[in-house]
């Protein structure tokens, strides 16, 4: 199940270039870093709202570098509005030349990769605790054995009381099978540790 697209506003930034700012309040992680090129129909994060995970685009006839994130963290709370980051103009010829440079991005939690045996592993964005349930007592958001959707909430990483939620997104195959899960309810995780394991159907 593919996720739905919100295209990110675009206003002329003070200095030159533009300013891509959230379309709508939500929990947003920024997946581009400083350097990269963005051009339009580019993936460039994930806004959650409601528990339901949008995909972040950038509008046609946008283009250029990025050249500031104002995002602190992997997960941020986010306004209508609120900066998030900023592109300098690249010309037509600079940004096809820069877009053919550029790799691709995917991500599952926040480092995803493959695992032994054609697995999928969903990793941690940041150091923190891991809860696998919404709540205590709660079911798990996902068991060993369990069926999980692309953009599917599968747990929760906790900082400083802000809860982030982890995400199964960016697999090679739209809907996988819980295999392993790697890390306790409650447990403390670093960054990019590995949390669940998860297989094709």
């Amino acid at each position: 199940m593919s996720r739905p697209a919100l295209e990110l506003v675009v206003q002329d930034a003070p200095r030159g270039g533009v300013e891509l700012r959230c379309p709508g309040p939500g929990r947003v992680r920024w997946d581009r870093g400083p350097g990269e090129v963005l051009v339009g129909g580019s993936v460039a994060g994930t806004l959650v709202r409601d528990e339901r995970a949008y995909v972040l685009v950038v509008p046609a006839g946008v283009r250029g570098a990025v050249v500031g994130v104002e995002l602190a963290h992997q997960w941020n709370p986010c306004a209508h509005g609120e900066l998030l980051a900023t592109l300098s103009l690249a010309s037509d010829s600079e940004a096809a030349a820069l877009a053919a440079e550029a790799a691709p991005v995917g991500r599952a939690g926040a480092a995803p990769g493959a695992a032994p045996g054609g697995a999928w592993e969903i990793r941690s964005p940041t150091h923190g605790t891991f809860y696998l349930r919404p709540a205590p007592g709660a079911p798990p958001y996902a068991a060993v054995g369990s069926a999980v959707e692309d953009g599917q909430t599968v747990g929760l990483v906790e900082v400083m009381k802000c809860f982030s939620p982890i995400l199964f997104e960016g697999a090679p195959f739209g809907r996988g099978i819980v295999r392993e899960v790697l890390a306790g309810d409650g447990a403390e995780v670093r960054a990019d540790q590995p949390l669940l394991r998860i297989a094709a159907p």
